[in-house]
């Protein structure tokens, strides 16, 4: 373990959404006597959903990462569960298009037909992406 890269999805993007979901309850609470009953009803249904999406992409903030070495590719979800990947465990290593970004996203396939994804924005991108290729994965 002697050149081990650390790679976090601690970005912006995953705390945006939890920040607007807040802002929109504060919003629904202070106008709480504005709306009718139905409406009311329907909004509490919406943000439900919302909270829900709010709180998985916390946890996608603060507990997805992979940490990679010289042997092995060890990939913690979000609801912690790990994978580990050897090196010959993984079958190919693309760096592909991420929306209107070129190169901004790589993809590492495994054998055993699982991928994982890593955007641009994640905290240790451009560290990943030159092991892969100083490992030969990436030409």
């Amino acid at each position: 373990m002697n050149n081990m890269i650390n790679v976090t999805y601690r970005s912006f993007i995953y705390l945006f959404f939890p920040i607007i979901v807040i802002l929109n309850i504060f919003l629904i609470f202070i106008s709480r006597n504005v709306f009718e009953k139905e409406v009311k009803s329907i909004l509490i249904g919406v943000f439900f959903i919302f909270i829900i999406l709010g709180v998985y992409c916390l946890l996608i903030f603060f507990n997805r990462k992979i940490i990679a070495d010289d042997e092995q590719i060890i990939y913690i979800s979000e609801f912690k569960k790990t994978y580990l990947y050897k090196k010959e465990e993984i079958e190919n290593v693309r760096i592909v298009d991420y929306g209107r970004y070129t190169n901004s996203k790589i993809v590492i396939y495994a054998n055993d037909g699982k991928r994982v994804v890593v955007p641009y924005h994640c905290r240790g991108y451009e560290e990943l992406k030159d092991y892969f290729v100083s490992q030969g994965f990436i030409q």
